[in-house]
């Protein structure tokens, strides 16, 4: 018996030791395409290229995030389903994502006129992502601003 219980303490340390996790990286957004919009949604597809060093894949299963554009609340973004991310990879995976719009997005127009006129517009996104591994979960909190060109190579026909 105590054979037994020596033998499942040694193979439990060794497991342990073998559980290092090494950051994956997430690069630069590679594209995006609307799906659908509606007045209260749009349905968007994120191109996002993600570098996983480990020898264990694991399931974005969860994205909560509160997005807001020039300081104004704008939405709120979730992710319509998982994805899978592979072990030893470095691929650009397609994720779903819904925005939600506030009921009352009064900075429309002074959005509106920064894209026409090519300004940079301050992208801030707050909230947490989720990626899951069999019954291991991990929640990475997200505080991010940025400032970004939309439709930078818009041309209006004159």
């Amino acid at each position: 018996m105590k054979k037994i219980h020596l033998f499942l303490i040694l193979l439990t340390a060794i497991l342990m030791q073998s559980c290092t996790f090494d950051d994956v990286v997430v690069g630069k957004i590679s594209g995006i395409n609307v799906i659908s919009a509606s007045k209260e949604a749009l349905d968007i597809e994120v191109n996002i290229p993600v570098k996983n060093p480990n020898n264990m894949g694991f399931t974005i299963s969860k994205v909560n995030i509160d997005l807001a554009i020039n300081g104004i609340e704008f939405g709120k973004v979730s992710q319509t389903r998982s994805v899978r991310v592979k072990p030893n990879s470095d691929e650009v995976y397609p994720i779903l994502f819904q925005i939600r719009f506030k009921e009352t997005f009064q900075g429309l127009p002074k959005l509106l006129s920064a894209v026409m006129l090519g300004k940079k517009v301050d992208i801030k996104a707050q909230g947490y992502i989720k990626a899951r591994k069999f019954i291991f979960s991990k929640k990475f909190e997200i505080d991010e601003k940025t400032p970004v060109n939309l439709f930078n190579k818009l041309k209006l026909p004159l």
